[in-house]
């Protein structure tokens, strides 16, 4: 024991030289801020004016750093020392553990090895001194299994209890250690007199009693949790867990999880592990465990069990390998006893001569300690490293925030801890550990995370970009990121476990473009809009917005990427400056079905935006007396990457209720739909159609096939460009993915300029036109054309054959195009 002190205090002492005001992991700035909230009588509360969260996965250590904070005051980095201080204290004792276990598992010989090598892993003291919570949980799981390898119920009412209190995984081996010391005693205690009814070896001793101590303490934290947030869950799991993935496939998550348990121990038989004296050590182990099989058989039993079950809890988490396996720290702490069992067992029964003994005694100290040196070394470089990523980034930001003269403003971050330990300001985790509800968002992926920020509208953000992955690159490519206060980079290297990408910032947002997202531009061209009222609006990716209107979706087989994206794209058919919107939404190769808010016996249109990232096909069904009607044909989503494309669809007022429920599927499984909003237009009086729109005497009329289009022609020349406004009448079976195009043509029928694309500034494709007129202003770039009386011709052809689609009229030439009529340009006056 006096050993595993001095190490630990030597490590404290080299770690603490390198630097004792800084921490290598975030997440341990999160224990102090919840460390903070005790300290000052708000347990639970990440931000004062906010709810309590369950963001400090550990119940019990929050309460150990308490004091420490309190102290620390004006001087916050100053509780960093306290934290690795618990961490030395946990350090020496699981040391002390290692050896007495192995003793206790029987391990005559190489105990006192083993628990030297143990204290001077590189990969134990660099978590020892992360200022988490990782060696004190490893201390309490040693002394369980040691309580259980003695047969102690006292230490093992202790050891289970403590790791129920410091991880929710502790429950785990909290149950074990109970079971198996209770399996003990009623095998051990005598027969005597008692109650008939139950057999005398099942009668429990008053000491057995303190075995329900560790089964209840795995309540405690849920029940705490439940009490302060009204969820027993913690939103660590929330956020991290794979059973949480969207979309969810079980047969994904099913590989995912058994993925991360084989590698689990592949990396610990192939001495893979972070440190490679473990994957030696592993093997001996192994002997180890089968040697106590026949000789303690409960203990082997329960170890095994408890690293499975743990190995297996571990596996669903996403995280499972970050910062040097933390999670399975306990794990890789118990090789060594075992080893030490393994060692034993080799030296006795392979090597009977003692001065052979004495040589391979010799050989495993020199290996062990040369081993243990380079990745003690090793692991303080890796401390190194990143205290000064640490230094380079989330600090820095953090003293920013500490400065920024808006004491009310609010902060949305991702990497929450010393932001909110040292900024001070009121933070929004953008990943919901510390932030109520916000778990939920993240996991939906960015379209939701970006719909989260429009709907809380932080002040600032301060995240990472598309170096983090290609999630939060979606944010950054948008007016969320609009202005850069100020950004800090990294290098970092493959032993960087506390960044996340090489430069985080500080950003303003400008969310003058999240407010264009709730507005159509087919107001400015159909009939059927004009007086027309928004009614309801749903706003895909938004959480809240979908559950007010019983939001689902599907997919049709597993769709890799994220659920939901967020953009900034102009609207088709934008004429104003302002067209420009971000918004939230779903990739889908299903379907989506929603209930619409309506107004009872009016014409309704249902605008769908879309992300026109490829031409595909949907039907749009309303739900009718118990029966799925479509609406009209199937709506055309035509290829225009980059942009929101609007989609029509009507409905007629004999067909219209209080509520609406709807359901747009691809006509097509192969494709995705990617749905962002969905905006219901009704008029406070029904809509008279008969005289809607009717051609005037100076019109064209031309009727296409399939479909009746009316044309009329209105022109006005201006700063080099003609504008031709068209009214395109359309009957109720017009299809096809439909293009217009329009030719300006001199007397010798040579076409001058010309304009090509969808109707309404590329908002529509003809196959889309609801009932009613919609206006068409096409503009020719004239400029350079010389004065003179020129013709203009309209025609329409197929988008995806580029067959033009045959007319008929008196206006309608050889080519299938209309003659709307001449236009006479003249000599600029002087």
């Amino acid at each position: 024991m006096l050993a595993c002190v001095v190490i630990a205090v030597l490590i404290f002492n080299l770690y603490g030289a390198v630097d004792a005001s800084l921490l290598p992991l975030d997440d341990a700035y999160i224990h102090l801020n919840y460390a903070r909230s005790i300290a000052v009588g708000q347990p639970y509360r990440y931000n004062p004016d906010d709810p309590p969260t369950s963001g400090a996965t550990s119940f019990l250590y929050p309460y150990l750093l308490a004091p420490a904070v309190l102290i620390a005051g004006e001087r916050p980095l100053n509780a960093a020392l306290w934290a690795m201080q618990l961490g030395a204290v946990a350090f020496a004792a699981a040391g002390a553990l290692v050896g007495a276990l192995g003793r206790a598992l029987g391990a005559r010989e190489g105990w006192g090895v083993t628990m030297l090598a143990f204290m001077f892993t590189g990969l134990f003291a660099w978590h020892a001194m992360s200022g988490m919570e990782t060696m004190l949980i490893t201390a309490a799981s040693l002394l369980a299994l040691y309580a259980v390898a003695i047969r102690s119920i006292r230490l093992g009412a202790l050891g289970g209890t403590l790791c129920a209190l410091l991880r929710p995984e502790g429950a785990i081996l909290a149950l074990l250690t109970a079971g198996a010391l209770y399996i003990a005693a009623i095998n051990l205690t005598p027969p005597t007199g008692g109650v008939r009814l139950i057999p005398r070896r099942y009668q429990l001793r008053r000491e057995l009693l303190l075995l329900l101590v560790p089964i209840a303490a795995i309540g405690i934290q849920p029940l705490v949790n439940w009490i302060m947030t009204g969820s027993p869950g913690s939103t660590g799991g929330s956020a991290k867990s794979l059973l949480g993935m969207v979309p969810f496939d079980a047969g994904i998550v099913a590989v995912r999880v058994i993925e991360n348990f084989i590698r689990v121990w592949r990396d610990l038989l192939l001495g893979n592990a972070p440190d490679h004296v473990i994957g030696a050590l592993f093997v001996l182990a192994i002997v180890g465990w089968i040697a106590l099989l026949r000789r303690d058989r409960l203990t082997a039993i329960t170890i095994a069990l408890w690293a499975v079950v743990l190995s297996g809890a571990i596996a669903t988490l996403d995280t499972a390998f970050w910062h040097f396996r933390r999670y399975q720290i306990p794990l890789i702490a118990v090789v060594y006893p075992l080893a030490a069992v393994g060692l034993s067992l080799i030296l006795t029964r392979l090597f009977s001569r003692p001065r052979a003994r004495a040589l391979v005694r010799t050989l495993t100290r020199v290996g062990l300690a040369i081993g243990t040196l380079i990745g003690a070394l090793t692991f303080l470089s890796h401390y190194l490293v990143n205290l000064v990523a640490i230094g380079e980034q989330p600090y820095p930001l953090a003293l920013d925030l500490a400065a920024y003269p808006d004491r009310d403003a609010r902060v949305a971050v991702h990497d929450v801890g010393l932001m909110r330990y040292i900024g001070g300001l009121h933070t929004i985790d953008m990943v919901g550990l510390t932030t109520p509800g916000a778990a939920a968002w993240w996991r939906q992926g960015p379209g939701a995370v970006g719909e989260y920020l429009d709907s809380t509208r932080p002040d600032l953000i301060a995240s990472y970009g598309e170096g983090h992955g290609v999630g939060l690159g979606y944010l950054a490519d948008t007016d969320l990121y609009a202005e850069t206060l100020s950004e800090y980079t990294s290098v970092l290297d493959e032993y960087n476990v506390a960044l996340a990408a090489p430069t985080q910032g500080l950003y303003r947002p400008n969310y003058a473009t999240a407010d264009n997202a709730a507005r159509t531009v087919l107001q400015d061209y159909m009939s059927v809009l004009d007086g027309a009222s928004l009614v309801d609006y749903l706003d895909v990716a938004n959480l809240e917005s979908e559950r007010a209107h019983n939001y689902q979706w599907w997919n049709n087989g597993f769709l890799p990427g994220f659920a939901t994206e967020w953009h900034q794209f102009p609207l088709a058919g934008c004429i104003v400056d302002d067209c420009v919107s971000m918004d939230g939404g779903r990739r889908l190769t299903g379907g989506e079905i929603f209930t619409l808010d309506t107004l009872l016996g009016q014409d309704l249109l249902l605008i769908t935006r879309v992300h026109a990232s490829a031409a595909r096909a949907i039907w749009v069904e309303f739900l009718w007396e118990g029966q799925w009607e479509i609406a009209d044909s199937s709506r055309l989503i035509t290829a225009q990457r980059g942009q929101w494309v609007d989609i029509p669809t009507f409905r007629y007022r004999d067909l219209v209720g209080e509520t609406m429920q709807v359901r747009v599927r691809l006509a097509n499984d192969s494709i995705v739909y990617e749905p962002y909003a969905h905006f219901v237009y009704q008029h406070g009086v029904p809509v008279d159609f008969s005289g809607l729109g009717l051609p005037v005497s100076d019109e064209v009329d031309v009727t296409f096939i399939p479909g009746y289009l009316y044309l009329m022609r209105d022109r006005v020349i201006a700063d080099g460009n003609l504008t031709v406004t068209l009214n395109w009448w359309a009957g109720f079976n017009v299809t096809g993915d439909v293009k217009r195009f329009a030719h300006l043509s001199d007397a010798d029928d040579e076409i001058v300029a010309q304009v090509d694309g969808y109707i309404a500034k590329g908002a529509l494709t003809v196959g889309n036109l609801p009932p009613g007129s919609t206006r068409d202003p096409i503009q020719f770039d004239v400029t350079g054309v010389q004065p003179g009386t020129y013709t203009v011709y309209v025609g329409l052809y197929d988008a995806n054959t580029l067959e033009r689609l045959p007319a008929d009229g008196d206006a309608v030439d050889r080519d299938n195009r209309v003659r709307i009529g001449t236009i006479t340009i003249e000599e600029p006056s002087s």
